[in-house]
């Protein structure tokens, strides 16, 4: 993955991590789970998300996150396919909470799309603190280090 689109999604995680951790949609205690869509992949500008062999949302464009779905709690099979095609490109069966929040997170490793479903519920961060989560998506490109600094801080002075 391009280094500048691997940071971009970093981001969007956390942010999602810190918008879920404020609250997102109450949390109840419904049967249905909520289930979002954020399409990291390179070679693919629109996926569909099947749900149960339903679709659920379509045309989920790269470098953008879809609305919500709300699938039944339990065991659920997640399809994505190339926007209007029938094709599966990847296939899980997670096991989702009723009232949590989920993102699947498509993404390419080795010139396949590869899923991850993340959980965005997490408690507060204590006042004056932020949470921060990093899903290491191009394992392939070796380690990686992340710095949380003020940004006039010149990385090459830090030791590791």
């Amino acid at each position: 993955m391009k280094n500048s689109k691997w940071w971009s999604w970093v981001g969007v995680m956390a942010l999602g991590a810190l918008l879920a951790g404020c609250g997102g949609s109450g949390g109840d205690s419904s049967s249905n789970a909520s289930l979002r869509v954020a399409n990291a992949t390179l070679t693919h500008a629109s996926l569909d998300l099947l749900v149960n062999s339903s679709s659920a949302a379509t045309a989920i464009a790269s470098d953008t996150t879809s609305a919500y779905v709300e699938p039944a709690s339990g065991s659920v099979t997640l399809q994505l396919n190339d926007a209007g095609s029938s094709t599966a490109l990847a296939t899980t069966v997670p096991t989702l909470t009723g009232g949590n929040h989920y993102t699947l997170l498509a993404y390419e490793s080795g010139g396949a799309v590869k899923t991850v479903v993340l959980n965005e519920d997490y408690a507060l961060p204590a006042s004056g603190a932020a949470q921060l989560r990093v899903y290491d998506a191009a394992p392939e490109a070796g380690a990686i280090d992340i710095y949380v600094t003020d940004p006039s801080t010149d990385l090459a002075t830090v030791s590791a």
